[in-house]
């Protein structure tokens, strides 16, 4: 059983959805301050209106030590003296057995009201009564111990801590006014970033870019529309890289074919110039030698006029407009055709010669005056450029869908670091420019732009002193 591993595509998102996000975000956080803020102000509220027994019950925690010691030296009765309160312990019977402060009516025992107000200050203020209290007993010793401090003090000290409520207000709107700037800040952070940053780097991209850098990419980590700006614009500057780069070359091989046509076309120019002005200029010269030059002026005729074919046809094959005729035809009796055409040049080279086409039909849709210049270049070559006793075979087979025509020779072959280049425009197999054999270096490349438009290939075996393989791959109807 077999498994296939696939990824779902990674789900899109939009900056809006990014800024609802971020809304949602500030929005929880301001939530959160808002809350910390609000139980601060209720503590701190809280602590400006602590009653009077938290004062009271600090003053009583302080002493109960001393107290349950009968240290009573060491009890701390200034603060409660400065407030206008007393300390006193009260025995079983209800004496006084140690007083300090301004006690009421210099009392030196108690009776049941005045217990029964001292005992009511435990729970709760009596607003009839002057002081609020606090006790303490031993069960030890069976004491009681009692601080009391005025009502009017205490009043006055909870005054002080106190905020008037304007005060308050101001305070609340003061920081609710500094948590909304806080959170208005952080949202607009983050909002920013998502916009700036990707804004920001698609403007560089644009100023190189408009600079002349088309190597420049921008890579923004983003599933939005700025992420898919990024690919739009590394797309752009990809093509742009793409057809600068075809510029260049077209460029290039447009100076290298001035050059390299001016050359070839020199030489043959040359003798026919030569050779005719001297014709011209020696009028009795005998007629053999006439004809010997008359020869010489045709052949550079005949080779000036390929060079400049060539250009012609090499130049129509990479214009736009340019369109084949196709043809359903039989390939097997076209190769035929192709092959009787140079048999007679083939022998005349002393070639030997090994063909063999099927003879069943063969479809397929084809140009058939270019595909006869295409496959002629190549049989051309062979017999331009090999000596005598070299030996051509053209073959012609069906493989998985495709026509297969091979032209194979054992000849001088081609260097193998030219296999890769000898289809570009202008790659020539023969250093020497000034040889006979010399060709204009566009055939090859007319054969592979002309097989390519019948929507086929072809491809070369070659090794040098060994021969070369041509093979050419076309579709079956």
């Amino acid at each position: 059983m077999k498994f296939f591993k696939f990824r779902l595509p990674k789900k899109k998102s939009k900056v809006s959805n990014l800024l609802f996000r971020n809304y949602i975000l500030s929005y929880l956080l301001t939530t959160f301050i808002l809350t910390i803020t609000l139980i601060v102000l209720v503590i701190f509220g809280a602590s400006m209106y602590l009653d009077d027994y938290y004062i009271i019950d600090n003053y009583l925690s302080e002493n109960i030590p001393a107290f349950l010691k009968n240290d009573y030296s060491n009890l701390h009765t200034i603060p409660i003296e400065e407030a206008g309160g007393y300390v006193e312990i009260v025995n079983n019977s209800g004496d006084v057995v140690y007083s300090k402060g301004k006690t009421p009516n210099n009392r030196t025992s108690y009776s049941l009201v005045d217990f029964n107000d001292v005992l009511s200050g435990n729970y709760y203020d009596d607003p009839n009564s002057q002081f609020s209290y606090k006790t303490f007993y031993n069960e030890t010793d069976n004491l009681l111990l009692v601080i009391a401090i005025p009502k009017s003090h205490y009043t006055g000290l909870m005054n002080s801590y106190k905020l008037k409520p304007s005060y308050f207000i101001i305070l609340s709107t003061i920081l609710s006014f500094f948590i909304f700037l806080i959170s208005f800040i952080i949202y607009s952070k983050s909002s920013s970033k998502a916009f700036i940053k990707p804004l920001r780097a698609l403007m560089e991209g644009v100023k190189k870019i408009s600079a002349g850098d088309y190597s420049t990419r921008i890579y923004l980590k983003s599933n939005n529309e700025f992420g898919q700006l990024s690919d739009s614009f590394n797309n752009m500057a990809k093509k742009i890289q793409e057809e600068q780069k075809l510029k260049e070359n077209s460029e290039n091989i447009r100076k290298k074919l001035i050059l390299d046509i001016s050359h070839d076309l020199k030489n043959p120019l040359a003798n026919i110039l030569g050779y005719s002005d001297y014709i011209l200029n020696n009028p009795n010269i005998s007629q053999e030698e006439k004809d010997k030059y008359l020869v010489i002026i045709n052949n550079n005729t005949v080779r000036a006029n390929s060079l400049i074919q060539d250009l012609f046809n090499f130049s129509k094959l990479q214009s736009e407009g340019f369109k084949l005729n196709f043809k359903e035809t039989d390939i097997c009796e076209f190769l035929r055709e192709v092959i009787a055409s140079y048999v007679s040049e083939i022998e005349e080279k002393n070639f030997n010669y090994i063909f063999d086409i099927p003879d069943d039909p063969f479809y397929v849709n084809i140009d058939e005056n270019h595909l006869m210049r295409a496959i002629g270049n190549l049989i051309s070559n062979c017999l331009r450029y090999n000596h005598e006793g070299t030996v051509l075979i053209i073959k012609g087979f069906s493989l998985d869908k495709k026509f297969i025509i091979k032209i194979q020779d054992n000849g001088i072959g081609i260097p193998k670091e030219l296999k890769e280049n000898i289809f570009n425009p202008f790659v020539k197999v023969d250093v020497s420019r000034n040889s006979k054999n010399s060709g204009s270096g566009i055939g090859l490349s007319i054969t592979k732009d002309i097989i390519e438009k019948h929507n086929g290939s072809v491809s070369l075996e070659c090794e040098l002193n060994e021969g070369t393989e041509f093979s050419i791959f076309l579709p079956l109807i």
